[in-house]
């Protein structure tokens, strides 16, 4: 499986690709960056993360974002194999997002 950068960046070679496992993350982060209805023709794909804007940065917020990004990860992208996620809150307006695909560990940062 071969990805395109969701962002079009480039590098000296072009538009940057991502195959396996990388190409499966590329997926998971666009759809973290898209908020639930901005896609054209799919108003139902990404995610609905802003209902967490205003809650406290804490575990158990965390432990909700875990159950929703888990549970709408599977509706919206079914070709994703997800192992498992941990997120952990980190500042004022983040969480750190470790997310395991296909045996291999990715870690981000979700702002809100």
């Amino acid at each position: 499986m071969n990805e395109i950068d969701y962002l079009l960046r480039i590098n000296e070679e072009g538009v940057i690709t991502f195959s396996g496992g990388y190409a499966q993350v590329s997926i998971v982060r666009e759809w973290l960056d898209t908020p639930r209805g901005t896609v054209w023709g799919k108003p139902d794909w990404g995610n609905m993360l802003a209902q967490y804007k205003h809650l406290p940065i804490d575990i158990d917020t965390a432990a909700s974002m875990q159950a929703h990004i888990a549970r709408s990860l599977a509706y919206d992208l079914p070709q994703i194999q997800l192992d498992g996620i941990r997120i952990l809150p980190m500042a004022s307006d983040a969480y750190k997002i470790i997310f395991n695909i296909n045996g291999e560990q990715f870690s981000g940062r979700i702002t809100l």
